[in-house]
């Protein structure tokens, strides 16, 4: 008992230790079993019409959205023998889990990067980033790219098509590469001329995944508060 609350308190301090970058732009939920989940999305409310005296009401409809997930299981096992665990003068006891723990993180942040790496096909038949959604730009991290691309969260709209949701960029998602622009960019100075004034400066946050740099290192991404937008 006394061994593996030791390996498990290791295990644990593995996991928290380690970095997974996508926390802040995602938001977790908990499911209760291994069945397919559907999360839907509903649109908002059809919009009001002009009843004229002695007029009838005329019926609005709402429309949806789903996607579909599920869990999964992933594990390894090593095995420690008891000559192992009497003959450990260099802590593998307890750094084997620890180890262990923080390559589950990294799996995890893995998955979520390869996601958006990957372009899925969505529920609509569309891929992910596609021009018929509205959430692709070719700009390079400065003052008109971060234009573009919050004009582009900013007129995204429900799946009615008639409300424009207004988000707001709150993380800007960038492989390591990019690192130095995107900390330009957020930079604060006070130019002589109006025209060159960063007026984007100290409004967003910079999340910096070096897992995106083996796969694509130019392109970036936006992303709104988990709390707002369900990402």
């Amino acid at each position: 008992n006394v061994l593996a609350n030791v390996a498990n308190k290791s295990l644990r301090q593995g996991y928290a230790d380690t970095k997974r970058s996508f926390i802040p732009f995602c938001r977790e939920v908990t499911l209760p079993d291994f069945k397919q989940v559907q999360r839907t999305a509903l649109s908002n409310a059809p919009s009001m019409k002009l009843v004229v005296e002695g007029g009838e009401y005329e019926y609005g409809s709402f429309t949806d959205g789903a996607e579909v997930y599920r869990l999964f299981t992933y594990g390894r096992l090593v095995g420690i023998t008891r000559e192992t665990i009497i003959n450990d003068d260099m802590d593998a006891f307890t750094r084997i889990p620890g180890k262990m723990a923080a390559t589950s993180a990294r799996l995890e942040n893995r998955m979520v990067y390869d996601i958006l790496l990957g372009n899925p096909v969505m529920a609509d038949g569309v891929a992910l980033f596609h021009a018929t959604h509205g959430n692709l730009i070719n700009n390079l991290i400065n003052v008109a790219g971060m234009a573009a691309l919050r004009k582009a969260m900013r007129i995204q709209t429900d799946n009615s098509g008639e409300d424009a949701l207004n988000y707001e960029l709150k993380y800007l998602i960038v492989p390591a590469a990019l690192e130095a622009a995107a900390l330009q960019l957020k930079s604060s100075i006070t130019p002589a001329d109006t025209a060159k004034v960063n007026p984007y400066s100290n409004t967003f946050e910079i999340i910096t995944e070096a897992y995106l740099d083996g796969t694509d290192a130019v392109s970036y991404y936006g992303a709104a508060d988990p709390a707002v937008a369900d990402t």
